[in-house]
C-alpha cells in the first residue's frame, strides 16, 4: 500500500491524523470513541508510511494500552499493530514475486516495498518465525 491508500483508508474508517512535533517517538495514536494517529512532521515518505501503517494497525485491531498498563499488555498491542503493518506493507505475496524476480537481498527488497530495510527485517523475521520461507 502507498502512503496516500493508507491515508485514504484512515479518512474511510474515520480516523483523524494529523501531523506535530513528534521526533522521540515519531507517532501515536489514541482512541476516544474515533481514533487519532498523530504523525511528526519531519517523517520521509517510507518512515511515514511505516509509522502510518502501525499506528493503522493500533486503530483497526483496537489495541490500546495505557502508562500504567502491563508488559504484556503492551507488548501484545505493539505485536498485532506490527502484523497489520506488514500484512498491509509487505504482505507474503509480493515479497514472493520480488524473491522470485532474483532480488533477495533485504535492501532491494525494502526499495521495492517502498520502506525502510529495518521494517523489511523486521516483516521478515515475522513470516519467518511463522513458518515462512522465501525462496527463489
Amino acid at each position: 500500500m502507498t502512503a496516500e491508500e493508507l491515508l485514504e483508508l484512515a479518512s474511510k474508517k474515520g480516523h483523524s491524523v494529523l501531523r506535530f512535533d513528534l521526533p522521540e517517538n515519531k507517532s501515536l495514536s489514541v482512541e476516544d470513541g474515533n481514533c487519532f494517529i498523530g504523525l511528526d512532521f519531519r517523517l520521509g515518505y517510507a518512515e511515514e508510511k511505516e509509522c502510518l501503517a502501525h499506528e493503522l494497525g493500533h486503530c483497526e485491531y483496537g489495541g490500546f494500552y495505557n502508562h500504567y498498563s502491563g508488559l504484556d499488555v503492551r507488548e501484545k498491542a505493539e505485536r498485532r499493530a506490527n502484523k497489520w503493518a506488514f500484512l498491509h506493507l509487505a504482505p507474503v505475496g509480493k515479497i514472493m514475486q520480488v524473491v522470485q524476480n532474483g532480488i533477495n537481498d533485504t535492501w532491494e527488497l525494502a526499495e521495492c516495498l517502498e520502506t525502510t530495510d529495518g521494517f523489511t527485517s523486521m516483516a521478515l523475521q515475522f513470516y519467518q518465525d511463522a513458518g515462512i520461507v522465501f525462496d527463489k
